[in-house]
């Protein structure tokens, strides 16, 4: 019986490997990169928030070279994404949720990419449609070090990228009215700040059929946005006329609403009455605005 000798077998290996010479910065090292997500708290609650994730990594010149896409099925065995990668320092982005209300742009495969261009949103704020909602968007990035002969690890740590909004009017006629958001920001850039013109989203309205159709309710995602921005809600009427306007940003402050917070919810309750038009939150809201969805 012949016998093949140990060192044609290390050669062979090599050549299969394609890591045969000096600089072996070429050759792909496994790194594990593990997703979480605390929210405010110190619980993890990544599996309660987020069922997708579109990771992308860049190079040390911020060139593109790779994504994943990583769904419920796949996170459920293990919140976390394996990426072979030659030796080198590497940057990423993490996309949570990213389903049919969002559309990514900016990316150019093996071409430099810069983070504030990198643009996700309604896939109508790229074009000249209707903005109705965000899917619940969250985001990650950082940096990490992949090293020749290392199976490294790190922990990407994701952050809200929306507000969540809830608004219910009382006492019109349901079936005719609607809402409006004016002037939150109409995209999420890759460094996860709000960015572009002010724009308006015209949310999906159901109508409260047990208030006798006087009680119309929208639950929406928006960008995220600060006190200070110029944000306002308009109730609209049969015929497209502004019957109200809320000032969503003194609103905020008035109702001790914390927009610092990862889990935001805005929930905002305009009721028509014979003596005028009172805003106020919801009862169930109670002292501590939680986010329901």
């Amino acid at each position: 019986m012949k016998y093949i000798k140990p060192f044609a077998l290390l050669v062979f290996a090599a050549l299969m490997t394609g890591c045969i010479k000096e600089d072996l910065s070429s050759c792909k090292v496994d790194f594990r990169l593990l997703f979480s997500y605390k929210g405010d708290g110190e619980e993890e609650i990544f599996h309660d928030k987020i069922t997708k994730v579109n990771l992308y990594v860049f190079d040390c010149d911020d060139k593109f070279v790779m994504s994943q896409t990583l769904d419920k099925e796949i996170l459920n065995v293990s919140p976390s994404a394996e990426l072979s990668l030659p030796a080198g320092e590497y940057r990423f982005v993490g996309v949570g949720n990213c389903f049919e209300n969002t559309a990514t742009v900016g990316l150019k495969e093996n071409e430099p990419a810069d983070m504030t261009q990198c643009l996700v949103g309604h896939p109508c704020a790229f074009t000249e449609g209707v903005m109705t909602c965000n899917d619940s968007l969250y985001m990650t990035s950082g940096s990490i070090r992949v090293v020749q002969g290392e199976a490294g690890e790190d922990t990407a740590a994701f952050e809200a990228s929306h507000i969540d909004m809830y608004v219910e009017v009382r006492g019109v006629d349901a079936p005719n009215t609607s809402v409006v958001l004016r002037h939150p920001y109409k995209y999420t850039n890759f460094e996860n700040d709000p960015c572009g013109d002010p724009c308006a989203f015209y949310p999906e309205c159901a109508v409260d059929d047990e208030s006798g159709k006087t009680t119309v309710v929208a639950r929406f995602n928006v960008p995220r946005f600060a006190s200070e921005d110029d944000v306002a809600l308009d109730v609209v009427g049969k015929d497209g006329e502004k019957i109200h306007t809320v000032d969503i940003g003194q609103f905020v402050k008035d109702q001790k609403i914390d927009l610092a917070k990862n889990e935001v919810l805005v929930p905002v309750l305009v009721e028509f009455q014979s003596v005028g038009v009172t805003v106020t939150v919801p009862q169930w809201a109670g002292d501590e605005i939680k986010p329901e969805f």
